[in-house]
């Protein structure tokens, strides 16, 4: 993802939610409970709890309205909130990983690049080169 799009794809995510909203207030409310997460982005048995459906429902219609799964969202959510981290904080990459979500260092690493295109190292060099992040400690 472009670093001059990290703060536009919240945005973009309301802007589906709503859309969403008129097809299916089912996935529309799982958009919200993703992208309303400071962190902890819930897992798909507890969003599908909190829609009131069960979990393969939410699978099965997620991915015809939004057009991919739960799952590979939840991980581009984690890895978009990654980013604006790397760019806004001087926090290590390791507590990046924590703090989105990740159980691994190593496994955060390898999705931030396949998403990305880049590891988080080369990601965060690019943004303070940019100037387009102010860094500083949460």
């Amino acid at each position: 993802y472009a670093v001059s799009h990290i703060g536009e794809w919240q945005e973009d995510a309301k802007v589906e939610s709503l859309r969403v909203f008129n097809r299916h207030p089912v996935v529309a409310k799982a958009l919200r409970k993703v992208h309303e997460s400071d962190g902890d982005i819930p897992r798909l048995d507890e969003t599908a709890r909190q829609c009131g459906v069960t979990s393969e429902h939410l699978c099965r219609i997620f991915k015809r309205v939004v057009g991919r799964n739960f799952s590979d969202y939840v991980i581009e959510a984690k890895i978009m909130r990654a980013q604006r981290l790397l760019a806004r904080t001087n926090l290590s990459i390791a507590e990046i990983a924590l703090e989105t979500g990740f159980s691994s260092h190593s496994y955060f690493s390898s999705q931030f690049k396949a998403y990305s295109g880049v590891t988080p190292s080369e990601f965060r060099n690019v943004v303070s080169h940019s100037g387009k992040g102010r860094k500083h400690r949460v």
